[in-house]
């Protein structure tokens, strides 16, 4: 099991509690407009098709996407094909594992909590953690190099 056991101090939260508060997929699509250099992502599900668009988008922009997803939830999906089609660098976690890591790195931020990037029914509390510090970032990139090399011993 992976932990990331560190600390963090001063992150920015993100509540929803009904639709008039924070909607943790407009902080990713709005974040992901903004992307100038790499996105990197644990992903458990992706299902949603403006998240997806808005990676192709950044692609685009010459924007470095790289993530690792859940096997079962993304391998025959027509949002992963898409976006291995448009540029994108996904491999699978293990077949016979969940991989229910859920964070993603934007340029020098870390978006991270109990939000997936799907369209179901979204839930009263969702939690969207935004982590800003240098620390933050190089732990979790840490975390991501550690379950990527897994995957390619």
């Amino acid at each position: 099991m992976y932990i990331l056991n560190k600390i963090i101090k001063q992150p920015s939260y993100c509540l929803t509690l009904d639709d008039t508060c924070c909607d943790s997929q407009c902080v990713i699509i709005d974040n992901l407009k903004k992307a100038k250099i790499d996105v990197t992502a644990c992903v458990y599900k992706l299902n949603n098709y403006d998240i997806m668009y808005e990676l192709k988008n950044a692609i685009e922009r010459g924007v470095k996407v790289k993530m690792i997803m859940d096997y079962e939830n993304n391998i025959d999906s027509k949002i992963t094909k898409q976006l291995i089609e448009s540029g994108a660098e996904i491999i699978f976690w293990k077949p016979n594992e969940k991989l229910h890591a859920k964070f993603m790195i934007i340029d020098n931020q870390v978006f991270t909590g109990s939000f997936n990037l799907t369209v179901s029914k979204r839930h009263k509390v969702d939690l969207i953690v935004i982590l800003s510090d240098d620390s933050s970032y190089h732990h979790f990139h840490t975390l991501f190099n550690k379950l990527y090399k897994e995957l390619n011993k």
